[in-house]
C-alpha cells in the first residue's frame, strides 16, 4: 500500500520535472510556500482538498483503479473522490459501517467523507482508497 511520502515524492516529482516552482505552485494553488513544501517532504498529514489544489496547480490529477473489477475513476478534486467514493463502496455492496470495518477506519469518518462534512486527510483518503482495494496513480494533463 502507498503512503503519504510515496504519494508526496510522486507529485513533488511531477511538479519537478514540469519545471514549476514551490512559488508558482504555491501562486497557482492559493496554498503558502511553506503548505507546498510540508507537502513535498510529507513531514506533516495534509488535507485531500490541498492536495488537490496542488495537483490543480501543476497540471496533475489522481486516476485510482481496481485491478479486480476493472474500474477506474479520475479525481480532480475533493467531490470527485466523494463521487467515486460511493460508487467503490456501492460496488463492493458494503454499507458505510461495513466499508468502515473492511478499511480500519471509526464509521465517523465514511459518514463524514460522503457527506463532504469532513476534508480529510491525505493518510485516510489513501487508507480508504487502498482498503477497498483500489491504487493510486498521478497523471499529468497532456
Amino acid at each position: 500500500m502507498m503512503d503519504r511520502k510515496e504519494l508526496s515524492l510522486m507529485i513533488k516529482n511531477m511538479r519537478e520535472n514540469l519545471g514549476v516552482s514551490k512559488y508558482r505552485a504555491s501562486k497557482d494553488s492559493g496554498l503558502t510556500e511553506i503548505q507546498i513544501g510540508y507537502m513535498d517532504d510529507a513531514t506533516h498529514s495534509y488535507s485531500i482538498g490541498n492536495m488537490f489544489r496542488y495537483l490543480n496547480a501543476i497540471g496533475g490529477y489522481l486516476q485510482i483503479r481496481s485491478s479486480i473489477c476493472k474500474k477506474s475513476f479520475i479525481l480532480k478534486s475533493r467531490e470527485d473522490f466523494v463521487a467515486a467514493f460511493k460508487e467503490m463502496r456501492a460496488t463492493n455492496q458494503l454499507s458505510q459501517k461495513k466499508a468502515a470495518l473492511k478499511i480500519g477506519v471509526n464509521a465517523a469518518i465514511i459518514t463524514g467523507i460522503e457527506s463532504r462534512n469532513i476534508d480529510t486527510s491525505v493518510d485516510k483518503f489513501i487508507q480508504c482508497v487502498y482498503g477497498l482495494e483500489y491504487e493510486i496513480i498521478v497523471k499529468h494533463r497532456n
